[in-house]
């Protein structure tokens, strides 16, 4: 009789208590991509996706000059946010040569899953003037 209550009392709490919300911890819609009049970013499928569930992700990205053709990219950083933490984390940092095309790919690169936004900081240099300019792109996860 003691079970059958126990039982009864289960059921009667598990039907009556609201739905947990869960939420999606990926970027949605691959490939993703944001562009200016210099760069355009491009956040898409990895090439070998392994991914470990519930503690990160893993993506690719690829970087292309759309805009002035007479500079030389510098270098390439990708950090991410943690949770209840002013600090950013750093995923990757690519210097490229003086001589590279400015344009970049990144196959594999994980990004935890506790992580809400990815920032992409892009560094180039003028051909014609070897001034340093940046610019940032964000991906909100």
């Amino acid at each position: 009789m003691k079970k059958l209550k126990i039982f009864l009392l289960s059921i009667l709490l598990l039907t009556t208590l609201p739905p947990i919300n869960t939420f999606a911890t990926t970027l949605e819609k691959l490939p993703l991509s944001v562009s200016s009049e210099q760069w355009s970013v491009v956040i898409g499928e990895p090439e070998n996706d392994k991914s470990k569930a519930g503690v990160y992700n893993v993506y690719s990205m690829e970087v292309k000059n759309i805009g002035d053709e007479n500079i030389n990219l510098v270098s390439v950083e990708a950090y991410r946010d943690e949770p209840k933490s002013p600090t950013e984390f750093e995923l990757f940092t690519f210097t490229a040569d003086l001589n590279m095309q400015p344009y970049f790919q990144h196959t594999n690169f994980p990004i935890s899953v506790e992580a809400s936004k990815l920032k992409v900081t892009i560094t180039w240099t003028g051909k014609s003037d070897n001034r340093k300019y940046r610019e940032t792109f964000i991906f909100n996860q």
